[in-house]
């Protein structure tokens, strides 16, 4: 751990305290190994990051709000969607079959589009994506894809904490503890994350295979093979699942940006992490595009509560 001791001590402190990367640091990989994997060096402070994982950003179904489960099992994916296509709501499908052949039960699927910051600077042809239209997109393609049933659509959800909330890059590992945040503090429940991703991303799976004993039956991480990137060599591991053979839909991403043609914008230099003179609040603060997009999930939320306070008023009386 010589290169840890060499960090600067406020990515030491994130590090230490994110059980996913520092379960790597002390299993002996390399600085390098934490970036392969995707680790992301921020501006924000651990306590920072802590604070302003509050907000109510998970339109949770009602299913799941009137579920007498304790635990709740959750299906994450993190991504660009740049845009959103049928291939990405397959791959949950896919993730979803794999864990429950293994006896699990999903309760939600999340996913959560990336931040603008982290979007712009991937390539010159998504500048064009920017979080309104991304998010928008997605809600069309769930409201399109010709789901097998009612229940299978209703487990699909938007997170908008990455991309409405966060004007700073983060990893995934945030939004899985932010997701956990949400579900404690406002519903009193405990969750199993399984975090899913292709195959192009499979380093992510360094993350999964080494986390502290009594986290094992909490956190997992499931690698959909993607075409073009195959899975040839695997360690099957208690928190890893890899699920391999799978037919998608051709479309992806970047194709279909192609085919937009979109190139309205000029070249643009773009900054690919948080300036150190940034504020906090610039580092996190609820995007002014979408002023009602959080007191929408709060009111949806208080109306649950009030509907179930009601429910168990009428039952008790009777």
């Amino acid at each position: 751990m010589n290169w840890f001791n060499k960090l600067p001590l406020k990515e030491q402190e994130k590090l230490a305290n994110d059980l996913f990367y520092f379960s790597m640091v002390q299993n002996g990989f390399s600085y390098n190994d934490l970036l392969k994997s995707s680790w992301i060096n921020t501006n924000y402070s651990h306590e920072e990051n802590q604070k302003n994982q509050q907000p109510f950003s998970t339109s949770i179904p009602n299913h799941v709000f009137e579920s007498t489960k304790y635990e709740i099992t959750i299906l994450l994916s993190t991504g660009s969607y740049a845009p959103a296509h049928f291939g990405h709501i397959e791959m949950m499908t896919q993730a979803k079959n794999a864990i429950e052949s293994l006896g699990h039960q999903v309760d939600m699927i999340v996913l959560s589009p990336s931040n603008d910051k982290y979007v712009l600077r991937k390539a010159e042809d998504t500048k064009e994506w920017n979080s309104n239209q991304r998010i928008s997109h997605l809600k069309e393609k769930l409201n399109s894809y010709p789901f097998s049933s009612k229940e299978d659509k209703n487990l699909f959800v938007i997170d908008l904490w990455e991309s409405l909330f966060c004007n700073c890059n983060i990893n995934f590992t945030d939004v899985i503890f932010k997701i956990e945040q949400n579900f404690k503090n406002f519903l009193n429940k405990k969750i199993k994350i399984f975090y899913v991703f292709g195959s192009d991303n499979h380093s992510f799976m360094n993350c999964f295979e080494f986390i502290p004993n009594e986290l094992k039956d909490k956190y997992f991480g499931i690698c959909i093979e993607r075409d073009g990137y195959p899975i040839t060599e695997h360690k099957r591991s208690r928190n890893t699942i890899y699920s391999k053979n799978v037919i998608f839909s051709n479309e992806k991403s970047r194709t279909i940006r192609k085919e937009l043609n979109i190139n309205i914008h000029k070249p643009i230099l773009v900054n690919t992490t948080c300036n150190e003179t940034e504020t906090s609040l610039n580092n996190f603060e609820w995007l002014k595009d979408f002023p009602e997009e959080q007191e929408n999930l709060k009111n949806n939320y208080l109306k649950l509560i009030q509907e179930k306070t009601i429910n168990i008023e009428m039952e008790f009386n009777h």
